[in-house]
């Protein structure tokens, strides 16, 4: 893919293109952690000790395996703290569905406030703007709506294991049910809620930050608006599409956004290519080569 769009706008790298990523490893290393930094908060929140070596080898495998399509390969995350702690899988899997959340709340409040600050209103940001407003009601309801939810849940799993009937089916589930709604409830409250908006925020702020250095870089101008703008839209539509780490989504709506700056094609392509090695293909990198050291640990049965 990433051969073709070159091709198609008759950018080819040179070697100092890609040496322009090496200074910008420390502002893309700084943003990663950030999203580590989230998933270590929620571990935390569940109670979870893990040291944060531990939780960084966890979080950095399951972002590589998430290049499978839906992204359901970063659940595996969850199955190696149960390697690690003992706590079921189960307890921990809504981490990743609150992280899923909480970076659709943050990308769309980014893109809009970004639009603004760039002055497109004419970009379609209308709609997202309702809809990030409608995102943050439900982020504010999440509280009230918990209580309400894991009660039912409550009541629900105890007809299960009471065995009652219509609900007998389900017997062998209501062990992972009880601790998918233990989890929840420890985790959903405003502190979380607004926790991982703030940092998904600052981690894809740096993510734009890198965007608009590498346009300024390759000769090109962006404001850091339109950066961030790009990188907001972008992410949020390649998350949307269900694709692995939105491969082909994000590269075109990020060449399409600077294209729509005036950055030249010839610019455009290689800087949204070369951000998202610096993003996402680095890490998922470093989560496979991660993965190969434990592979032992984590695929031998009876090693913790």
């Amino acid at each position: 893919y990433a051969l073709f769009t070159l091709w198609q706008q008759k950018a080819p790298f040179s070697s100092g293109d890609i040496l322009l990523v090496i200074p910008l490893l420390p502002l893309a290393a700084a943003g990663f952690s950030l999203r580590f930094g989230k998933w270590h908060f929620y571990l935390r929140r569940l109670g979870c000790s893990l040291s944060v070596r531990e939780s960084f080898v966890c979080h950095t495998i399951g972002f590589a395996l998430s290049i499978t399509p839906g992204r359901v390969g970063e659940l595996a995350k969850c199955w190696l703290v149960r390697q690690a702690t003992g706590i079921p899988a189960s307890r921990s899997t809504p981490i990743v569905f609150l992280e899923r959340l909480t970076e659709a709340v943050g990308l769309l409040a980014l893109a809009v406030w970004a639009g603004l600050a760039w002055g497109e209103s004419a970009l379609n940001i209308g709609g997202g703007r309702w809809l990030a407003l409608g995102l943050f009601l439900a982020l504010a309801a999440g509280v009230p709506f918990k209580q309400t939810l894991g009660e039912w849940a409550v009541r629900a799993i105890a007809s299960i294991e009471e065995g009652r009937p219509r609900s007998r089916w389900l017997l062998p589930m209501a062990g992972i049910l009880r601790h998918l709604t233990e989890g929840a409830r420890d985790l959903i409250d405003h502190r979380t809620l607004l926790g991982g908006v703030g940092l998904t925020l600052a981690a894809r702020s740096l993510d734009g930050i890198n965007l608009y250095l590498l346009v300024s870089a390759l000769g090109g101008e962006l404001s850091l608006s339109q950066a961030l703008f790009a990188i907001a839209a972008s992410s949020f539509l390649g998350g949307a599409s269900l694709l692995p780490m939105g491969i082909g989504v994000v590269e075109v709506a990020l060449i399409g956004v600077l294209l729509a700056a005036g950055v030249p094609a010839a610019i455009a392509a290689p800087a949204a290519l070369l951000s998202r090695w610096l993003t996402v293909w680095t890490w998922v990198l470093v989560g496979l080569w991660l993965l190969g050291l434990r592979r032992e640990r984590i695929f031998t049965p009876g090693i913790p």
